[in-house]
Protein backbone atom coordinates (compact mmCIF):
# COMPACT_ATOMS: atom_id res chain seq x y z
CA UNK A 1 0.00 0.00 0.00
CA UNK A 2 1.29 3.53 -0.67
CA UNK A 3 1.92 6.33 1.36
CA UNK A 4 -0.73 8.40 -0.14
CA UNK A 5 -3.31 5.54 -0.13
CA UNK A 6 -2.66 4.74 3.44
CA UNK A 7 -2.99 8.09 4.26
CA UNK A 8 -6.35 8.48 2.60
CA UNK A 9 -7.86 5.45 4.06
CA UNK A 10 -6.17 6.55 7.99
CA UNK A 11 -8.03 9.86 7.34
CA UNK A 12 -11.42 8.01 6.23
CA UNK A 13 -10.99 6.17 9.16
CA UNK A 14 -10.66 8.38 11.60
CA UNK A 15 -13.50 10.53 9.76
CA UNK A 16 -16.28 7.46 9.95
CA UNK A 17 -14.97 6.99 13.81
CA UNK A 18 -16.40 10.56 13.83
CA UNK A 19 -19.21 10.04 12.21
CA UNK A 20 -20.15 7.45 14.12
CA UNK A 21 -19.55 9.29 17.53
CA UNK A 22 -21.68 12.26 16.16
CA UNK A 23 -24.58 10.07 15.41
CA UNK A 24 -24.38 8.44 18.76
CA UNK A 25 -25.03 12.01 20.42
CA UNK A 26 -27.66 12.35 18.14
CA UNK A 27 -29.75 9.71 19.24
CA UNK A 28 -29.29 10.45 22.96
CA UNK A 29 -33.20 10.94 23.01
CA UNK A 30 -35.66 10.60 25.94
CA UNK A 31 -36.38 7.08 27.77
CA UNK A 32 -33.98 5.25 25.14
CA UNK A 33 -31.56 7.40 25.30
CA UNK A 34 -29.35 6.20 27.69
CA UNK A 35 -29.38 2.75 26.77
CA UNK A 36 -28.20 3.88 23.42
CA UNK A 37 -25.95 5.90 24.25
CA UNK A 38 -24.05 3.17 26.53
CA UNK A 39 -24.17 0.77 23.58
CA UNK A 40 -23.06 3.06 21.13
CA UNK A 41 -19.85 4.64 23.06
CA UNK A 42 -18.94 1.16 24.84
CA UNK A 43 -19.56 -2.18 23.75
CA UNK A 44 -20.85 -1.22 20.43
CA UNK A 45 -17.76 0.99 19.38
CA UNK A 46 -15.72 -1.94 20.42
CA UNK A 47 -17.55 -4.18 18.01
CA UNK A 48 -17.37 -1.31 14.98
CA UNK A 49 -13.34 -0.98 15.86
CA UNK A 50 -12.78 -4.80 15.62
CA UNK A 51 -14.41 -4.85 12.53
CA UNK A 52 -12.88 -1.64 10.91
CA UNK A 53 -9.91 -3.49 12.08
CA UNK A 54 -10.39 -6.51 9.98
CA UNK A 55 -11.69 -5.23 7.07
CA UNK A 56 -8.61 -2.49 7.05
CA UNK A 57 -6.49 -5.76 7.41
CA UNK A 58 -7.91 -7.29 4.86
CA UNK A 59 -7.21 -4.29 2.47
CA UNK A 60 -4.05 -3.94 3.38
CA UNK A 61 -3.33 -7.70 2.56
CA UNK A 62 -4.57 -7.28 -1.09
CA UNK A 63 -2.98 -3.83 -1.87
CA UNK A 64 0.17 -5.01 -1.07
CA UNK A 65 -0.01 -7.80 -4.00
CA UNK A 66 -0.33 -4.94 -6.23
CA UNK A 67 2.72 -4.72 -8.79
CA UNK A 68 2.91 -0.84 -9.04
CA UNK A 69 1.39 1.97 -7.31
CA UNK A 70 -2.16 2.83 -8.43
CA UNK A 71 -3.31 6.62 -9.56
CA UNK A 72 -5.08 7.95 -6.47
CA UNK A 73 -7.99 10.08 -7.04
CA UNK A 74 -8.31 11.17 -3.45
CA UNK A 75 -11.83 12.95 -2.98
CA UNK A 76 -13.22 9.92 -4.70
CA UNK A 77 -10.94 6.91 -2.75
CA UNK A 78 -12.22 8.87 0.40
CA UNK A 79 -16.01 8.91 -0.80
CA UNK A 80 -15.58 5.14 -1.62
CA UNK A 81 -13.60 3.99 1.82
CA UNK A 82 -16.55 5.45 3.69
CA UNK A 83 -18.95 3.45 2.33
CA UNK A 84 -16.80 0.24 2.03
CA UNK A 85 -16.07 1.00 5.86
CA UNK A 86 -19.72 1.73 6.73
CA UNK A 87 -21.12 -1.41 5.21
CA UNK A 88 -17.87 -3.41 6.63
CA UNK A 89 -18.48 -2.46 10.60
CA UNK A 90 -22.28 -3.29 9.90
CA UNK A 91 -22.28 -7.12 8.99
CA UNK A 92 -20.74 -9.42 11.37
CA UNK A 93 -20.12 -12.00 8.49
CA UNK A 94 -16.13 -11.54 8.22
CA UNK A 95 -16.40 -13.27 4.76
CA UNK A 96 -18.62 -10.17 3.68
CA UNK A 97 -15.94 -7.79 5.00
CA UNK A 98 -12.94 -9.94 3.02
CA UNK A 99 -15.37 -9.23 -0.06
CA UNK A 100 -15.70 -5.20 0.87
CA UNK A 101 -12.15 -5.27 0.69
CA UNK A 102 -11.40 -7.46 -2.73
CA UNK A 103 -14.22 -5.02 -4.32
CA UNK A 104 -12.01 -1.76 -2.81
CA UNK A 105 -8.50 -3.36 -3.52
CA UNK A 106 -9.82 -3.99 -7.22
CA UNK A 107 -11.32 -0.27 -7.29
CA UNK A 108 -8.29 1.53 -5.98
CA UNK A 109 -6.41 -0.68 -8.42
CA UNK A 110 -8.15 0.55 -11.46
CA UNK A 111 -10.67 3.92 -10.44
CA UNK A 112 -12.06 3.28 -13.57
CA UNK A 113 -14.25 0.33 -12.23
CA UNK A 114 -15.66 2.97 -9.36
CA UNK A 115 -19.23 3.26 -10.47
CA UNK A 116 -19.52 -0.39 -10.71
CA UNK A 117 -17.37 -1.25 -7.34
CA UNK A 118 -19.96 0.75 -5.56
CA UNK A 119 -22.73 -1.23 -6.75
CA UNK A 120 -21.05 -4.38 -5.98
CA UNK A 121 -20.63 -3.08 -2.58
CA UNK A 122 -24.66 -2.80 -2.32
CA UNK A 123 -25.49 -5.92 -4.29
CA UNK A 124 -22.84 -7.63 -1.72
CA UNK A 125 -24.57 -5.85 1.28
CA UNK A 126 -27.92 -7.20 0.61
CA UNK A 127 -26.46 -10.84 0.75
CA UNK A 128 -26.34 -13.18 3.83
CA UNK A 129 -24.77 -16.46 3.52
CA UNK A 130 -27.61 -18.65 2.79
CA UNK A 131 -27.30 -16.64 -0.65
CA UNK A 132 -23.38 -17.04 -0.94
CA UNK A 133 -23.62 -20.68 -0.53
CA UNK A 134 -26.88 -21.29 -2.96
CA UNK A 135 -24.37 -19.57 -5.56
CA UNK A 136 -21.63 -21.33 -4.85
CA UNK A 137 -23.40 -24.49 -5.56
CA UNK A 138 -24.77 -23.31 -8.39
CA UNK A 139 -21.38 -22.21 -10.26
CA UNK A 140 -20.40 -25.67 -9.16
CA UNK A 141 -23.47 -27.80 -10.00
CA UNK A 142 -22.60 -30.32 -13.35
CA UNK A 143 -22.86 -29.58 -16.75
CA UNK A 144 -26.63 -30.89 -17.63
CA UNK A 145 -27.81 -32.57 -20.83
CA UNK A 146 -31.21 -32.10 -22.84
CA UNK A 147 -33.34 -30.01 -22.91
CA UNK A 148 -30.89 -27.72 -20.69
CA UNK A 149 -27.66 -28.84 -22.67
CA UNK A 150 -24.23 -26.93 -21.28
CA UNK A 151 -25.71 -25.72 -18.69
CA UNK A 152 -25.25 -25.94 -14.66
CA UNK A 153 -28.47 -26.49 -13.31
CA UNK A 154 -29.66 -26.19 -9.87
CA UNK A 155 -33.33 -26.76 -8.29
CA UNK A 156 -34.50 -26.64 -4.89
CA UNK A 157 -35.74 -29.73 -4.40
CA UNK A 158 -34.67 -33.06 -6.80
CA UNK A 159 -35.93 -33.17 -9.99
CA UNK A 160 -35.27 -35.94 -12.46
CA UNK A 161 -34.85 -34.74 -15.81
CA UNK A 162 -33.10 -38.27 -17.21
CA UNK A 163 -35.51 -41.02 -17.84
CA UNK A 164 -32.95 -42.57 -19.66
CA UNK A 165 -30.62 -42.43 -16.77
CA UNK A 166 -27.46 -41.55 -19.15
CA UNK A 167 -26.91 -37.83 -18.42
CA UNK A 168 -26.53 -35.60 -15.61
CA UNK A 169 -29.62 -34.55 -13.68
CA UNK A 170 -29.95 -30.95 -11.50
CA UNK A 171 -28.05 -30.24 -8.62
CA UNK A 172 -30.95 -30.39 -5.62
CA UNK A 173 -29.94 -27.01 -3.08
CA UNK A 174 -32.37 -28.80 -0.28
CA UNK A 175 -29.40 -31.67 -0.76
CA UNK A 176 -26.50 -29.45 -0.45
CA UNK A 177 -27.80 -26.97 2.07
CA UNK A 178 -29.20 -29.32 4.54
CA UNK A 179 -29.04 -26.80 7.45
CA UNK A 180 -32.20 -24.82 6.07
CA UNK A 181 -35.51 -25.37 5.68
CA UNK A 182 -37.02 -25.51 2.20
CA UNK A 183 -38.80 -22.61 2.80
CA UNK A 184 -35.87 -19.93 3.42
CA UNK A 185 -33.67 -21.82 0.23
CA UNK A 186 -36.50 -20.44 -1.89
CA UNK A 187 -37.13 -17.30 -0.47
CA UNK A 188 -33.11 -16.37 -0.90
CA UNK A 189 -34.15 -18.35 -4.54
CA UNK A 190 -36.51 -15.95 -5.22
CA UNK A 191 -33.97 -12.73 -3.63
CA UNK A 192 -31.01 -13.71 -6.45
CA UNK A 193 -33.57 -14.15 -8.93
CA UNK A 194 -34.84 -10.55 -8.57
CA UNK A 195 -31.11 -9.02 -8.31
CA UNK A 196 -30.23 -10.89 -10.80
CA UNK A 197 -27.82 -12.92 -9.91
CA UNK A 198 -30.24 -16.48 -10.68
CA UNK A 199 -32.12 -17.10 -13.60
CA UNK A 200 -35.06 -19.43 -14.41
CA UNK A 201 -34.65 -21.98 -16.83
CA UNK A 202 -37.29 -23.91 -17.06
CA UNK A 203 -40.19 -21.74 -18.42
CA UNK A 204 -40.79 -21.85 -21.64
CA UNK A 205 -39.15 -24.90 -21.86
CA UNK A 206 -41.06 -27.35 -20.93
CA UNK A 207 -44.35 -27.75 -18.44
CA UNK A 208 -41.92 -26.19 -15.95
CA UNK A 209 -43.53 -24.18 -13.15
CA UNK A 210 -41.36 -20.77 -11.90
CA UNK A 211 -37.86 -21.45 -9.93
CA UNK A 212 -37.82 -25.15 -10.67
CA UNK A 213 -34.97 -24.96 -12.65
CA UNK A 214 -32.39 -22.31 -12.41
CA UNK A 215 -28.46 -21.23 -13.16
CA UNK A 216 -26.32 -18.55 -12.21
CA UNK A 217 -26.12 -15.41 -14.03
CA UNK A 218 -23.05 -13.21 -16.50
CA UNK A 219 -24.48 -10.48 -14.00
CA UNK A 220 -23.04 -12.63 -10.99
CA UNK A 221 -20.08 -13.83 -13.10
CA UNK A 222 -19.46 -10.07 -13.60
CA UNK A 223 -19.75 -9.39 -9.83
CA UNK A 224 -17.54 -12.56 -9.00
CA UNK A 225 -14.60 -10.54 -10.89
CA UNK A 226 -14.48 -8.11 -8.99
CA UNK A 227 -14.58 -9.96 -5.69
CA UNK A 228 -11.69 -11.41 -7.03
Amino acid sequence: MTKKTKDVIENASIRYLERTKLRASVQAIPYVGGSLDTLLSGSGTKIQSQRLEHFLKELSDRLQKLECAPSIDETLLFDFAIEAMEKSVRTKESKKRELFASIMANQIADPSLTEFSEMALRIVSELDTIHFKILAVAQSAPVCGEPFDGLRLVTVIPYNLDSDGDGVTPEALINKLKEYPEEAIRYAVAELISKGLLRDEGIGRFDATSMEYLVSTSTYDWISELLT
